[in-house]
Formats: C-alpha cells, structure tokens, sequence
C-alpha cells in the first residue's frame, strides 16, 4: 500500500512538474521582439539625449551620483 501510495505521488509530481514547464514555454513563446524590446532602456549620451527630448517635447530625467 505504501508503495502504491509513494508511487502515485511521484507520478503527481511528475505531471505537475510536466504541466508547470510547459506552460512556462508557452508564456515566453508568445512574447514577441516587441514586447521584449520594450522592456529595455536606450541609454543615451547626455547633450544627445537634451537635443531629442527638445525635438520631441518631452521631459528629460537625468540621474547623477558619486562615489565617496
């Protein structure tokens, strides 16, 4: 009895783990380069980044900091 018992919660587990993967492939297979590519910054140099937002009218967001 405890064998069957053991054997079928492997085989739970085993399906579990099976279903779990495969739905992980599905989710990043159905991003495309888009998505991806949206998900990332561009980082600019800072007098070309002043220009751009000036053409565009956009606001700027500048971020500095030192060590020490």
């Amino acid at each position: 009895m405890k064998k069957l018992i053991s054997s079928a919660a492997i085989a739970i587990f085993v399906i579990f783990l099976a279903y779990n993967v495969s739905c992980s492939q599905d989710k990043s297979d159905s991003k495309n380069k888009s998505d991806i590519q949206s998900d990332t910054i561009e980082w600019t140099n800072y007098d070309i980044g002043l220009k751009q937002a000036a053409e565009d009218g956009k606001y700027v967001m500048a971020y500095f900091w030192r060590d020490g």
